[in-house]
């Protein structure tokens, strides 16, 4: 398998054909990493860096009217609708019905987009050419059988974990500490293991559902049967993704130190020309912070999701 052309051609498509960015977005359904949190304290900062001391204290104050203002809001709904909760249940019933309707809306958007854009790559690769109406006249179509597929993901990720969770969780309620964590510990490198051989079959499923055709299950079926005789190229095409994104992330980083290095001695001179000018710049930077969070997430999505496409057809020629 050439996986320099895939991941060239995967670049190319996600570059080139700027709908698949908007799939890309409606696709995510979580952060790629997570890590440990870290406050940034000026008082940490040595004396002799007054220039990052001083964004230090304006990015602390910044952070500190932000936090007054959340607290402030919290407090009003809770004195306003926590001592009236049961007098005010129709209120309740209201955002509980508008939770329901928008938890429905990214169901059907993040489903409906995993099926559109397998079929937009596939549409580019045949074709060269596709677009973001009928990709999503596709993904609407595969729609039920995506969302079944979804649920049985759901169930097969969910299932085990609550099953290894059961045993440890007795041990702790009966105080046998060393045990619940010696326990704990290796149910947690099994189901690790699990998580991983489920990541392998999953979107080869969603691939098989779609461009081969098949029910929820089958592709299942199909898809442990692919990474039975294909497994190399499977595991070092996700290897190869997993490393483009850590590149792009750092990539990413760099970029936004450095963009940061120029705006917040900009908005700490504005904020000492005219303070009146402060707010409307803060939300400047966070709104473009916002359109290049969504523009990053579209075209890493779409760049992976097209390599898995591309793999997925260059396995089954």
């Amino acid at each position: 398998m050439d996986y320099q052309k895939i991941l060239k051609k995967s670049l190319v498509y996600s570059w080139k054909y700027k709908f698949l960015w908007i799939l890309g977005v409606l696709t995510a359904s979580g952060s790629y990493y997570s890590g440990g949190n870290y406050t940034f304290s000026p008082d940490a900062v040595p004396e002799s860096w007054p220039e990052i001391k001083g964004i230090g204290d304006f990015t602390s104050k910044i952070f500190n009217v932000a936090s007054a203002k959340v607290n402030s809001l919290g407090q009003v709904l809770g004195e306003s609708i926590g001592p009236n909760a049961v007098g005010n249940i129709w209120i309740w019933m209201v955002l509980a019905m508008i939770t329901l309707v928008i938890l429905v809306i990214i169901i059907y958007l993040n489903v409906t987009a995993r099926g559109a854009i397998i079929w937009a790559v596939d549409d580019l690769d045949k074709n060269d050419q596709s677009s973001l109406k009928t990709s999503w006249k596709a993904g609407h179509r595969y729609f039920w059988r995506m969302f079944s597929l979804v649920v049985i993901s759901v169930l097969v990720y969910g299932v085990p974990l609550l099953v290894l969770m059961i045993p440890v969780i007795i041990l702790a309620v009966y105080e046998m500490l060393i045990m619940s964590v010696v326990l704990g510990l290796l149910f947690g490198l099994i189901y690790f293991a699990y998580v991983v051989f489920l990541s392998l079959i999953i979107p080869y499923a969603e691939r098989f559902l779609i461009l081969k055709n098949f029910r929820a299950m089958n592709s299942i079926y199909e898809g442990k049967k692919l990474l039975g005789t294909s497994w190399k190229e499977i595991v070092i095409m996700l290897i190869l993704i997993f490393v483009s994104k850590m590149l792009a992330g750092i990539g990413i980083a760099i970029a936004i130190i450095l963009a940061a290095l120029i705006a917040v001695p900009l908005g700490m001179a504005l904020s000492y020309l005219s303070p009146i000018i402060l707010p409307f710049y803060i939300g400047t930077m966070l709104l473009v912070l916002f359109v290049f969070g969504l523009v990053v997430t579209g075209f890493i999505n779409s760049f992976a999701s097209s390599a898995v496409t591309l793999t997925f057809k260059e396995l089954k020629k």
